[in-house]
């Protein structure tokens, strides 16, 4: 998949529509399923599976390897390795 730029419309509290450009090859997918994180490889993000919900018993299925970037326990975790993902990549860039 390319680097392809998605537009996002949303609305904001205040009613305000937004246009947001988002590389999905830069962007992160999580979830506690293996649909979740599926959904995310075929879009071209980054994932991680999260062991709650059914996490944990998803990261035993085989098919985990082929569309799981990151396992963690939590979602505060994900957030972490994400920050810190993102930390050091920019960090390289410079």
């Amino acid at each position: 998949m390319s680097d392809t730029a998605r537009v996002t419309v949303f609305l904001d509290r205040d009613g305000t529509i937004n246009r947001e450009e988002r590389h999905l090859s830069r962007s992160w997918m999580i979830g506690d399923k293996l649909s979740d994180v599926q959904a995310g490889r075929r879009a071209g993000s980054r994932t991680v599976l999260v062991a709650t919900g059914y996490g944990e018993e998803h990261f035993n299925l085989p098919e985990r390897q082929a569309c799981v970037d990151y396992y963690v326990p939590l979602l505060r975790e994900a957030a972490a390795l994400i920050v810190q993902q993102e930390t050091s990549q920019g960090k390289a860039k410079k």
